[in-house]
């Protein structure tokens, strides 16, 4: 009977990162994993499985900077720097 070895190496990674914004009412979570294992048959095989997830959830986030004229043309002046149209 022939009796052969069967290396084996993985890896897995995650990361997380939550917070808020200068924005007002703007915040964010991110979740990254990721997982890695290679089977090493022999000299010339190996066989390598993985896999990837990305989450990524906002609150109140907006895209672009806010209108600088109303309807009317009218300038329109933001109380502070933090100012947001986006929906809470």
């Amino acid at each position: 009977m022939i009796c052969s070895t069967i290396n084996l190496r993985g890896r897995f990674i995650y990361a997380h990162d939550k917070g808020n914004s200068w924005m007002d009412r703007y915040s964010h979570e991110k979740n990254v994993a990721a997982g890695l294992l290679a089977f090493y048959l022999s000299d010339a095989n190996t066989l390598t499985v993985g896999f990837t997830q990305h989450n990524s959830d906002s609150n109140g986030s907006t895209w672009g900077n806010p209108p600088l004229v109303d309807s009317n043309n009218n300038p329109i002046h933001c109380s502070r720097r933090s100012s947001n149209v986006g929906q809470p």
